[in-house]
């Protein structure tokens, strides 16, 4: 396997390809490792590096619930299919 373009340089221009698979596998961990007993509010949330991960690397948006006061992926766990909006 080859380097792909940017990821040296980190360039946040740059694509890379990633199996289906891998990405669901990768995503369920970090949810499982940092989602599942987060106690963050929406307002913490959006400076989570996790959060941000996790919107960039997601296929859908993921829309939180007007006055929702707890992050969108706190407390969540058992897979994506259990985020409105995917799939």
């Amino acid at each position: 396997k080859t380097e792909a373009p940017g990821i040296a340089t980190m360039d946040a221009s740059s694509w890379v390809y990633v199996p289906a698979t891998a990405l669901d596998y990768v995503l369920n961990v970090l949810i499982e490792n940092n989602c599942l007993l987060c106690d963050k509010t929406e307002v913490e949330g959006r400076h989570c590096p996790h959060r941000k991960a996790l919107e960039d690397c997601l296929p859908h948006q993921v829309d939180v619930a007007r006055g929702s006061e707890r992050c969108k992926f706190s407390d969540l766990s058992l897979g994506l299919d259990e985020i409105k909006g995917v799939m």
